[in-house]
């Protein structure tokens, strides 16, 4: 049997370019930020198949959404397709990041630098 959040990945891998066709979004962009949530959600071991799915959903958004300020913010990448992968891959690691500082009571330690 497959691993549950390798399927959830096979799945998108299908539906991701089919659904950029047919809404008419990017599909360098859609590519890329299925192959950024793929190797996060794949790296992540510790969450179980719902927790994964939507960080899968989440990343593809994200990076989506965040590569035409990659390519802007970075002389060096200029590539629809790595912008939105770096994008969709370390999006929800930095939010997860995020929320166990603001658990912690740190976040008023980090803001202040």
């Amino acid at each position: 049997m497959a691993e549950p959040g390798s399927t959830a990945v096979g799945i998108t891998t299908i539906l991701i370019p089919i659904g950029a066709v047919a809404f008419g979004l990017d599909v360098e962009r859609s590519i890329g930020a299925l192959a950024g949530a793929a190797v996060f959600v794949v790296s992540t071991k510790d969450a179980g198949f719902l927790e994964r799915l939507i960080y899968l959903l989440v990343s593809i958004v994200l990076g989506y959404s965040m590569s035409p300020d990659i390519v802007h913010g970075f002389e060096a990448i200029n590539s629809k397709v790595f912008a939105s992968f770096l994008g969709g891959a370390i999006s929800v690691a930095l939010t997860i990041g995020l929320i166990k500082v603001a658990k912690s009571g740190e976040l008023h330690k980090w803001l202040r630098k």
